[in-house]
């Protein structure tokens, strides 16, 4: 017997050059399509034609590789049968056959069967085991009276059981080819997405199907492909996502994109259909699985809950429905971020909110996210935003949506936190004004009439001075205006101030909460859900004075240096709307909450000056900086008259050198003194 085998091996390697010459012909008298299906066509689409006779005419039994093999047999085939219905061939026939696992000549005893599959992926060992097949011979023809064949060679592809349906993707079928090369009267089965369905409709399928399965309940052959994928038993009772999902497919190694077409997967399939599907229709498919009243945080696998966890999610969160704490661009993620956010299922697009996508497409996504639901099924985060835009249950109840006051407003006419809400509802600037780019424009044949003697400019980018009047006793901060300690503030009033008000503006908090503990952290400290923006942003705020009647506080907002900055004039509103509303982050804080709730802001001027002053003022100072104690002379020269006031430039660097050695001399004497005490 391994003589036998030998001489085969001698045999196909000594006919290699010529395989290798008719696989080169093969390849010019085909279209790439062709081959390229015939090396991973394992996925559903694929073209209708049949090459079985290319492929298995002439094959004997014994150069079929083991996948092969096991493969026909759970198709009914055995190696009599095989024999006498593919005679050994009269010319030579080349042929590529893949499978994920590795390929062998007949005389393997199965002796290491539980190494099948298990090849080194970061190797191209094997390669050699994965080798063309052939035998040559003279070119008389033979023919065979053998028509004994297995019952499903005549079967559509829907009447096979589970075990055969993967069997025949194995051996390179798809649902296509099968039927045009067994039974070419089959229809298409039932519950398969076509050739023709969306990525969409594959993921649905993909994620009813397979994914819902326990791993016992699952064939051989697919958890072969999902361990090359990096499952395993344990993982998927867990549902431990591998890190491979989150990899992009090109960034796939080729045998784990072969399992995953195995699978039904296609390219655009495992990359979530970013490429191919519409990103609004995408969001809101993800919205589903992170709606709290159809997917309570009770019920998600613990490891999930640990990849939600990496991207700022708790309990609280999810179940009031709140977006993840993570606030950056997908550009800007850090790698272990990209991987958890890959794996619950975003991609750059829907992670950023879908910036790109058509007014029209975002409104109507808006329109029906809510124009159907009451007011008692909106999760508590989204009441909130509706609330800080104006809208309460009664409002919802008499006319849904729509029944807001600030619905008559432009976006520009939102203050920084109530545009903040409506994005997180799912809005932009666009679909707030009903995709109107008109709305709210000025006319540019209207007349102008602007003031040239305001106090207060109406620049969006300057910086604001505002004045808060705290109807508190004076008494309660006199003695620790600037850090004196005393009993009941630990900590200087103006540090209290400068942070209470940044914590609110930039820390991206909860907009509204009559729950004191949503503004304080696990560890007994004001909240902060970016501390990243609250570190950078936090010194634009800076108080001047602390003065007596009740509490006056002066302080500046700093303008904004980039356009990614919130402009100083939209701070100020926020803290107008923020001491209004007690539920507010402000005067929800624990440590300036008491002085917030019985506050009043007012915007003062930089100056006594107008505008024009000001400029005329600035002006002036730019041309009188230039004279100093040595350029003032000048003033006093005439050169037309040959008058000139100031020294000589030699006298004026002999000035400067004594001047230079008296700050010496007594910087000497001082030290010599100071060694002397």
């Amino acid at each position: 017997m391994a003589l036998v085998a030998m001489s085969r091996l001698v045999l196909c390697v000594s006919s290699l050059r010529i395989a290798v010459c008719l696989l080169l012909i093969r390849l010019a008298a085909s279209s790439s399509q062709d081959i390229w299906e015939d090396l991973v066509g394992r996925e559903l689409q694929d073209t209708t034609s049949c090459n079985d006779a290319r492929r298995w005419g002439q094959m004997p039994w014994n150069y079929l590789s083991y996948q092969e093999s096991r493969s026909w047999t759970s198709l009914g085939w055995n190696q009599l049968m095989w024999d006498r219905a593919h005679p050994i061939p009269t010319t030579t026939a080349a042929m590529i056959t893949t499978t994920f696992g590795r390929r062998m000549l007949r005389g393997y005893d199965g002796s290491d069967e539980d190494k099948i599959g298990a090849e080194d992926e970061e190797s191209d060992q094997g390669a050699g085991d994965r080798r063309l097949q052939f035998v040559t011979s003279t070119l008389t023809p033979t023919t065979t009276s053998t028509t004994v064949i297995p019952m499903s060679e005549t079967m559509c592809y829907q009447d096979l059981n589970e075990g055969q349906q993967d069997a025949v993707r194995t051996l390179g079928y798809s649902i296509t080819t099968w039927h045009a090369c067994k039974n070419p009267t089959c229809p298409w089965p039932p519950g398969i997405p076509k050739p023709d369905a969306s990525c969409l409709e594959v993921r649905h399928w993909l994620n009813n199907g397979l994914y819902t399965r326990t791993w016992v309940d699952l064939p051989t052959d697919k958890r072969d492909a999902l361990e090359l994928l990096g499952w395993s038993n344990t993982r998927w009772n867990e549902w431990n996502h591998p890190l491979t999902y989150a990899k992009l497919w090109a960034d796939l190694l080729p045998r784990q994109q072969e399992a995953a077409r195995f699978l039904g997967y296609t390219p655009d399939a495992w990359e979530r259909c970013e490429k191919a599907a519409s990103c609004i229709e995408r969001l809101a498919l993800l919205e589903n699985t992170t709606n709290p009243f159809q997917r309570p945080w009770s019920v998600i696998p613990r490891p999930l809950q640990d990849r939600y966890a990496e991207i700022g999610y708790d309990e609280k969160r999810w179940m009031n429905g709140d977006g993840p704490k993570l606030n950056k661009q997908y550009i800007d993620l850090l790698p272990h971020e990209i991987v958890a956010v890959r794996i619950v299922g975003y991609v750059s697009d829907t992670w950023d909110g879908c910036p790109l996508s058509q007014c029209t497409e975002r409104y109507a996504y808006v329109k029906a996210r809510y124009e159907t639901k009451m007011w008692t099924q909106l999760t508590v985060a989204q009441r909130r935003a509706w609330q800080l835009l104006g809208h309460n249950a009664r409002l919802w109840t008499d006319g849904g949506m729509f029944n807001t006051i600030s619905f008559q407003s432009t976006w520009a006419e939102l203050s920084n936190e109530q545009q903040q809400q409506a994005m997180f509802l799912g809005h932009s600037e666009g679909t707030w004004q009903g995709c109107s780019t008109q709305w709210g424009k000025p006319d540019p044949n209207a007349t102008q009439n602007t003031p040239t003697s305001g106090v207060i400019s109406t620049s969006i980018e300057r910086t604001v001075r505002a004045r808060m009047t705290i109807r508190r006793p004076f008494a309660e901060v006199s003695g620790n205006v600037y850090g004196a300690a005393v009993a009941r503030l630990p900590s200087s009033f103006i540090k209290i101030f400068e942070d209470a008000v940044a914590r609110s503006l930039f820390c991206r908090n909860t907009p509204l909460s009559n729950d004191p503990t949503e503004y304080i952290d696990s560890e007994g400290k004001p909240a902060c859900n970016d501390p990243e923006l609250y570190v950078r942003q936090r010194h634009r705020v800076k108080v001047m004075t602390v003065t007596e009647g009740s509490i006056v506080v002066d302080f500046f907002l700093a303008r904004n240096q980039t356009v990614l900055e919130l402009p100083a004039p939209g701070l100020f509103q926020d803290i107008q709307r923020m001491l209004e509303e007690k539920s507010s982050p402000l005067c929800q804080d624990m440590e300036f909450g008491k002085f917030a709730k019985v506050a009043v802001i007012e915007e003062i001027p930089l100056s006594h000056l107008s505008e024009d002053e000001l400029q005329q003022a600035y002006t002036f100072e730019r041309m009188r900086e230039a004279w100093g104690e040595d350029t003032a002379c000048q003033l006093l020269s005439d050169a037309r008259e040959g008058n000139s006031a100031c020294p000589p430039k030699h006298a004026q660097a002999g000035s400067a050198r004594r001047s230079a050695s008296l700050l010496f001399t007594f910087a000497t004497l001082l030290t010599i003194f100071a060694s002397m005490l």
